[in-house]
């Protein structure tokens, strides 16, 4: 897949076809209830900084689970409580957040080759936003998280 990347120079100004996220966080998920022991660990070891705390269901689950995001320099990481995907699988990675529509930043990000994984569905974690995970030519999957604007009448594409 990534044999046929064509990748244009980082000085080249491509304008406003770049997308900008508004924040970008790493998730790591820890076996309830274990997120606030991971947190004192990271504040005390690498004087991380809690910008902010929630809590959330997850699809299906009757009970809240907390998510504390973490400013390690310039970067924030978000522990949370761990989610069985049910399939055996765990979630986590990167997440990225949009103040644009979502279908519209999906559509950019596989115009640049990335292909769109599943449907759009409500975020777990960011109540009101939806999200879509993407797959980049290199094999890596992000979460892509911003608003979603009502289909029109017979326009479902990706929303679920």
């Amino acid at each position: 897949m990534a044999d046929n990347i064509s990748v244009s120079s980082m000085d080249e100004d491509e304008g406003s076809s770049r997308l900008t996220p508004m924040e970008a966080w790493a998730v790591l998920s820890v076996k309830a209830p274990k997120v606030r022991l991971t947190v004192d660990f990271y504040k005390n070891v690498f004087s991380a900084i809690v910008t902010s705390r929630f809590t959330f269901r997850h699809r299906g689950e009757n009970h809240l689970l907390l998510c504390v995001v973490l400013l390690f320099g310039t970067m924030k990481i978000a522990i949370s409580d761990e989610i069985d995907g049910g399939d055996g699988s765990k979630h986590g990675g990167i997440r990225l957040m949009f103040d644009q529509d979502l279908k519209e930043v999906v559509a950019k990000v596989e115009l640049a080759g990335a292909v769109s994984e599943g449907d759009f569905r409500e975020d777990y974690m960011m109540s009101g936003k939806h999200m879509g995970k993407i797959r980049d030519p290199f094999g890596i999957e992000w979460s892509i998280v911003a608003n979603l604007t009502a289909p029109a009448a017979g326009e479902l594409g990706h929303v679920k």
